[in-house]
């Protein structure tokens, strides 16, 4: 079965449950909505894209910092650390500087990647660290931003592992398979969290 059927299912009822429950969602969880529905997209236009021109990249790649800023205000909407925006400018400037150096927006850009990636770790522990030390008497799970942070760690660990070691995972067709399985499903996960994370309580942490 291609993998992007139960991919689509996931991004499409993600979004049917965010929209159903949009007037009970936190603002940081509204803007976790409009980045799965933005992403649901995305991904049609580029599977369409792919087909008839056979390079859907150029997508990617454009949506790659948008994507990344959307994130970064979905976090800060919760945990009120504005300066994690700056996060958003400063990969916005590496994202240009890689396309002068490659010369071509239409190339995988691996390097914007890996950085997007660091940082979503690094911002998703940050707002998990502020979520642990928070004076609430209210169960982890009940805070989208539990969820949405766990997605992201966990699925841009997998990532970030997988293109740091691209290398020597490439010289095994056992890595390989595995490697791209664990995308695909970390992918799957990242989803299905932004899904619960609309149908959970939707707590806040309070500064």
């Amino acid at each position: 079965m291609d993998f992007r059927i139960p991919y689509f299912i996931i991004l499409s009822i993600g979004s049917i449950v965010g929209i159903y429950r949009i007037n009970s969602l936190t603002k940081s969880s509204k803007l976790f909505l409009l980045l799965l529905v933005t992403t649901f997209v995305i991904e049609l236009a580029s599977y369409f894209m792919g087909k008839i021109l056979k390079n859907n990249l150029i997508i990617y790649n454009i949506y790659m910092p948008i994507y990344l800023n959307v994130f970064l205000y979905g976090i800060v909407a919760d945990i009120k650390r504005e300066k994690i925006l700056w996060m958003g400018l400063f990969f916005l400037i590496l994202w240009g500087l890689t396309y002068l150096y490659t010369g071509s927006i239409y190339k995988f850009n691996t390097l914007a990647l890996q950085m997007s990636l660091i940082i979503q770790i690094i911002v998703s522990l940050v707002a998990l660290f502020d979520l642990l030390k928070s004076d609430t008497l209210e169960p982890l799970i009940d805070f989208p931003l539990f969820w949405i942070c766990s997605g992201f760690l966990i699925f841009s660990s997998a990532n970030l592992i997988a293109l740091g070691a691209y290398n020597y995972i490439n010289r095994s067709e056992i890595l390989v398979s595995i490697f791209q399985k664990l995308r695909i499903y970390s992918n799957y996960l990242l989803y299905i969290l932004f899904l619960v994370s609309f149908m959970v309580k939707q707590n806040s942490i309070k500064k």
